[in-house]
């Protein structure tokens, strides 16, 4: 097992760094506890060294802390919408990180003063106030993007970007059947591994599973979970979020909480391409300028499939991301 693997978890089939996030939290926090008890019982020393050795160990537990999570960090796709807030996620932790460390020496430095000095306690204030910033930050990473989310339950490399048609067709033309578009060279995907690609404004997952190819939506019908980060087994697909199984034949649901089946698209190979087509009237197809506020609410008595509102948005957020860049530029 390579040993990012064994950072994000899955030696021990659960993620590692949400486990070791608490250590340092809960740590910090009993420093300032110390802090206000040295306060209390003003002239006794041992909460001045109750503060510092919890201080110490905190920082000390920060670093795999931070070792684990920059290396869940170098798993997130690089086109993934997140980014921004994780590299604010990461700029605080370090800053709060380093704040503690100061605070760790100073109040060595003051050991044998009781109370602890004001100007050291607020100065942990201010650090633990950082990195509850972060830890919201965090949540949101998680809890709204579901980033990472069963990671740790993958055996292979999870995409590392959205393939978009323009790429893999440059230098070859154009595809070699109608209504088809090439989104990878057949040597790229190993058997166990799936890509994401875009075509024609719909983002889709591609899976090779006992030296199959299967082609269907990105998205899953339940919540929305990103299927090309899910596990494969007996010809399914199970969904990294809420464990929801899909035949990656039919699309058929063989597990819930998922009730809508997943729309399946043909693909095959040609000249060494693998080939998806995806019809140009598509059901959910939506142009890519339109935003979810105009899809509306489903008639009475439809059954929708929440990924098409989940597509529009990401196409709305990389549309909106493309007319920012022009701006700058």
């Amino acid at each position: 097992m390579k040993t990012r693997h064994v950072l994000e978890g899955r030696a021990i089939g659960h993620p590692l760094h949400t486990m070791l996030t608490h250590i340092p939290l809960g740590l910090w926090l009993l420093g300032l506890v110390f802090d206000g008890l040295s306060y209390v019982f003003s002239g006794e020393y041992w909460p001045v060294h109750g503060a510092f050795w919890s201080l110490l160990l905190g920082t000390i537990a920060a670093v795999p802390t931070a070792i684990t999570g920059f290396n869940d960090f170098l798993g997130v796709r690089d086109d993934h919408p997140v980014q921004k807030t994780i590299m604010w996620h990461m700029g605080l932790n370090i800053a709060a990180a380093l704040l503690f460390a100061v605070a760790t020496g100073v109040h060595w430095a003051f050991i044998e003063y009781a109370p602890v000095p004001m100007g050291i306690t607020i100065l942990t204030v201010a650090a633990y106030g950082i990195v509850m910033v972060s830890s919201y930050l965090g949540g949101t990473i998680v809890y709204n993007h579901g980033v990472s989310v069963g990671r740790h339950r993958r055996g292979n490399e999870l995409p590392r970007t959205t393939v978009m048609p323009g790429e893999v067709l440059e230098g070859a033309g154009a595809s070699t059947l109608a209504d088809f578009t090439a989104v990878a060279d057949e040597r790229e995907l190993v058997d166990g591994q799936t890509l994401r690609a875009e075509v024609d404004g719909y983002v889709i997952t591609v899976a090779k599973h006992s030296g199959r190819l299967f082609a269907f939506q990105e998205f899953c019908t339940h919540r929305c979970g990103p299927l090309s980060e899910g596990t494969m087994e007996n010809d399914q697909i199970q969904c990294p979020w809420h464990n929801s199984r899909f035949d990656m034949h039919t699309g058929r649901v063989t597990a819930g909480p998922a009730k809508v089946a997943l729309k399946t698209f043909e693909v095959r190979v040609s000249d060494g391409k693998v080939l998806v087509r995806v019809p140009k009237d598509h059901v959910g197809q939506t142009p890519q300028s339109e935003t979810v506020g105009d899809l509306g609410r489903p008639k009475v008595g439809e059954r929708r499939n929440p990924a098409d509102d989940e597509a529009a948005r990401e196409r709305e957020a990389r549309r909106a991301a493309s007319e920012r860049t022009r701006e700058v530029q």
